[in-house]
């Protein structure tokens, strides 16, 4: 009875041990079915173009309706903001409040900036459609389409950050790319739109050949619908070699989307392959 005491008692030191040691217990993954966002190692990861594609198909987008994605972006902006605890006040004072890289503990602070991006340029598709009849609303759109550009570029700024992994900044860049050539393919400005749309094709091309099968669909689909676009920028300009000036941009200034594009698309094709 005294052996069999002394027995059970190292081993209950043993798995004690094994408790107290952090290389034995594996970091928790946690996955986000609702927001199609991943946490490892508090590292954020957001499947921008997956998350735009679904919730413009399920509200109102299948059938060109941007009214209905439009209050659907809103609502959605207020919940997060709600349950975030970033709210802006109530109707009577507003107080602005950005979301800033030190908030950035849940990849849903991500979703506050990528969704105002989708609500000013649902909005702006919106004038579209309507200054078929009333050009007015041709400045209206313009407007809507910068306010895109700028929180678009809040969201890169924050998907830049060491809490988001490669593949979340190289989305973010292309998404950010696609709303710039938008804007600038309005404004009939054909070389920046065509510069943008170009940069967005090929990180999207890229993506699609870093991923599994079965996640390659979205961005080449992504890609052919940039493709009528860039045609016709192409023919507005004139020259067809400006198609190729993007493969002289690579490393040229900071700041610039492609200068490192190279490495960002190593990290994310090793990160791919150790999920394999």
């Amino acid at each position: 009875m005294v052996v069999q005491e002394e027995v059970s008692g190292d081993t209950k030191i043993e798995d004690n041990n094994e408790l107290q040691n952090p290389e034995a217990v594996p970091e928790p993954v946690f996955y986000n079915r609702e927001y199609l966002s991943v946490t490892i190692n508090e590292i954020k990861i957001i499947l921008v173009l997956k998350i735009i594609k679904d919730t413009q198909q399920q509200h109102g987008l299948r059938h060109s309706d941007y009214q209905r994605y439009r209050g659907y972006c809103s609502r959605r902006i207020r919940r997060l903001r709600k349950v975030l605890h970033v709210t802006q006040g109530d109707k009577r004072h507003f107080k602005k409040k950005d979301i800033s890289e030190a908030m950035l503990k849940d990849e849903r602070f991500l979703y506050i900036p990528l969704m105002m991006t989708e609500r000013a340029w649902s909005y702006a598709m919106q004038l579209r459609q309507e200054a078929n009849t009333e050009p007015r609303k041709k400045f209206h759109l313009i407007s809507r389409l910068r306010k895109a550009a700028t929180y678009s570029l809040q969201l890169q700024t924050l998907c830049e950050s060491s809490k988001c992994d490669a593949r979340t900044k190289l989305e973010a860049q292309a998404y950010v790319a696609w709303i710039h050539g938008s804007l600038h393919f309005e404004l009939q400005m054909w070389k920046p739109a065509m510069e943008n749309l170009k940069k967005a094709q090929m990180v999207y091309e890229k993506l699609a050949l870093a991923l599994p099968e079965e996640e390659q669909y979205i961005y080449k689909s992504r890609v052919e619908e940039l493709a009528p676009s860039l045609r016709f920028c192409a023919y507005n300009i004139g020259d067809e070699s400006a198609i190729d000036d993007l493969l002289q941009m690579r490393g040229h200034g900071q700041g610039d989307l492609l200068a490192n594009f190279d490495t960002l698309m190593v990290q994310t094709t090793a990160s791919i392959r150790s999920n394999v």
